[in-house]
């Protein structure tokens, strides 16, 4: 017979006659199952997931990569859990947990040592909880209406409300105004707590900087009807989220004591946190830069430059109003509100083995320190702007993109003359508008290119090509708002224009060529519509990524066109050192210059191949060069769908 897990408050199963059925405490008579669900196929596809995954705490690798489903991820991401690495929660405290949802954050929680009492009130998640969570006896999932359930009295450390409060209204006392019924819900944890206990609130901010600007309201998926202050639909629909101002009359109303903090880019996934003392520190603005908004309702229409618009708030010390999300620490004790903060701000580690490590800033430290290990670090953090803030500031701002390209131009010169070659995430731009190195901790992102550290002899040329490629990653869709640049879109388009505007010597000095990965399926051919491409410079070694918006179902072939430029010479070479297929599968990485799977490459026009020691030799013939790499001869079902193309190249000038 299996042991029952370690019971709820005895107070909490006593007031509610709960009974222990499939993993799941509910009441007696069933009670009120609320009607919230993502929908029974998202449920479904969990329910197999966490039957088959052989490892479910909240860091598994098996939760850690993309789903390619927001809902998947939502439910299953070790990131649910950094909400509250940052807070200083008792040992083996004991947690009520109102609104479990399907069990990540209950994971985690109760792979730390808590207690928890995981409330959620549709049945179908509970059991997906109670599945997550298998194993720990410390977390008890309970079927449940907080709004109705008989809460013990003094009893818990911590109530969570995660993603809860904006339906206050929908699950609560409909008849109440907003406000007031997320009121009657705190106001019944604040009487279950002990008196050092603590509240913890995440929610979206009604006016958070994404709204702002035109991006859609989460809940609601359409704009501005935040900003409206929910006519309607906060009525219609139960939903309301609040202002910073709001919250504080709501909690000041309450008579207790309130701390806030912000998860970037928001509370869902977050990537790193800043308590209220960190929005005073020098390097806030990289941190904002760093982890931008994130839009997870329809796809966003953005009509205006959102990213410049959002960091001049930021600079005008606007920042704690337009936090897309709140975390809220609520105590009827001053003392737990003031000091519920480990540090000023935290950067969490990647879970992938080869991701980066998590970095945290202690209150008054001049040095941050490695996250979690606490391990010293001897570097001090830059407190200058980073480059691509400084150059969207600079577009956006100067007479035209000839003055633009030249300070470009400036820069190469400035980075060609330094004595380390820093990649683009580790330069930044003093207050004298010079280049500078410096020291951030942090993952870059990874969207489209990619740039590894520099090597002295690349020429100021290929950093600009790279360096402008990363900027138009970071900050396309504002680029695209501007003027000068509606015409441009993709990288591509915006480093050719500054080639053909003429306007500075950025024409004269880069001399890049463009790399395309085509692909095709069973019904639809190689076309332009089916295109990956990225630019770079005709000289030195580069690691060009090619990677779709989404994975890509059924591809049966690729294209792969190395360049598109009129050879200089009849021996112009190019040396393809990598080659390297990314899919979902269990076989998810394939290299195509491996001898088990080079003979996928075949057919080929306007180029001579020639496999050798070093890699795949490309002779360039034309301007059309290709060479097709057919994907059926290797197994489509260990593979998956294609995510991602890398090919590292290196050229090779009049070689024999």
């Amino acid at each position: 017979m299996t042991a029952l897990p370690e019971s709820p408050h005895p107070d909490l199963v006593k007031g509610n006659n709960l009974l222990y059925e499939r993993g799941v405490w509910l009441p007696a008579d069933q009670g009120r199952d609320l009607d919230y669900s993502d929908g029974s196929e998202t449920e479904e596809k969990l329910r197999s997931i966490l039957t088959t995954a052989s490892d479910l705490s909240w860091r598994s690798s098996a939760f850690s990569k993309g789903f390619g489903d927001w809902a998947l991820d939502y439910h299953l991401s070790p990131r649910r859990g950094n909400l509250l690495r940052g807070l200083k929660l008792k040992p083996n405290s004991r947690i009520l947990e109102v609104g479990a949802g399907c069990g990540a954050i209950s994971r985690y929680l109760g792979d730390h040592g808590h207690c928890v009492d995981a409330l959620e009130g549709s049945l179908s998640r509970s059991r997906l909880a109670a599945m997550r969570c298998s194993g720990l006896e410390s977390v008890a999932v309970v079927h449940g209406d907080f709004n109705v359930f008989n809460i013990p009295g003094a009893t818990y450390d911590v109530v969570l409300f995660v993603g809860v409060l904006e339906y206050a209204r929908r699950f609560g006392n409909d008849s109440l105004p907003p406000q007031a019924a997320v009121q009657a819900m705190l106001s019944k944890a604040l009487a279950s707590l002990k008196p050092d206990g603590m509240i913890v609130v995440a929610i979206e901010n009604r006016v958070g900087g994404k709204y702002l600007f035109g991006g859609p309201e989460d809940h609601l998926t359409k704009p501005w009807v935040g900003l409206a202050d929910y006519p309607v639909s906060g009525v219609s629909d139960g939903i309301t989220t609040f202002d910073r101002k709001a919250w504080t009359s709501m909690i000041d109303g309450l008579g207790a004591y309130a701390s806030f903090f912000y998860p970037l880019p928001d509370y869902k996934l977050p990537a790193a946190t800043i308590s209220t003392p960190g929005l005073s520190r020098p390097e806030l603005n990289t941190l904002l830069w760093r982890y931008p908004s994130e839009h997870r309702a329809a796809p966003n229409q953005q009509l205006t430059p959102a990213r410049l618009q959002s960091l001049a708030l930021e600079d005008a010390g606007l920042f704690a109003d337009i936090a897309d999300s709140f975390g809220i620490v609520i105590s009827p004790s001053a003392a737990v509100a003031d000091d519920c903060h480990a540090f000023d701000w935290i950067i969490f580690e990647e879970v992938d083995p080869l991701g980066a490590g998590g970095w945290a800033m202690p209150s008054g430290e001049d040095r941050a320190q490695g996250f979690p290990s606490g391990q010293a670090s001897s570097l001090p953090l830059s407190k200058a702007e980073p480059l691509g803030r400084f150059w969207l500031r600079s577009i956006a701002g100067l007479a035209n993109l000839g003055a633009f390209s030249s300070m470009v131009v400036v820069h190469a010169g400035q980075w060609g003359a330094s004595e380390k070659k820093e990649a683009y995430e580790d330069l930044f731009v003093n207050d004298q508008g010079a280049l500078v190195a410096g020291t951030f901790p942090g993952r870059a992102m990874d969207r489209g290119y990619s740039l590894s550290k520099a090597d002295a002899d690349i020429a100021e040329t290929q950093w600009m090509v790279d360096a402008l490629g990363r900027f138009w990653e970071e900050a396309s869709d504002d680029l695209r708002s501007l003027p000068d640049l509606r015409s441009c879109a993709s990288k591509e388009d915006f480093i050719l224009l500054l080639q053909q505007e003429g306007r500075s010597s950025v024409q004269a000095s880069i001399e890049a060529t463009t790399a395309a990965i085509y692909w095709a399926t069973e019904t639809a051919g190689f076309s332009e519509q089916r295109r990956m491409s990225a630019v770079f410079p005709r000289e030195g070694a580069h690691q060009l990524i090619f990677e779709p918006s989404d994975a890509l179902d059924g591809v049966i072939a690729l294209r792969v066109d190395p360049c598109d430029h009129e050879p200089s010479t009849e021996t112009d070479r190019l040396l393809i050192e990598g080659l390297d297929i990314l899919g979902t599968g269990p076989n998810g990485r394939i290299d195509l210059l491996s001898a088990t799977s080079r003979q996928a490459i075949s057919g080929h026009q306007q180029v001579g191949i020639d496999f050798g020691a070093q890699g795949l030799r490309v002779k360039l013939l034309g301007t059309d060069p290709w060479f097709r790499v057919d994907l059926t001869q290797l197994d489509p079902r260990a593979f998956g769908a294609l995510q991602r193309v890398e090919m590292t190249v290196r050229w090779i000038k009049d070689a024999p």
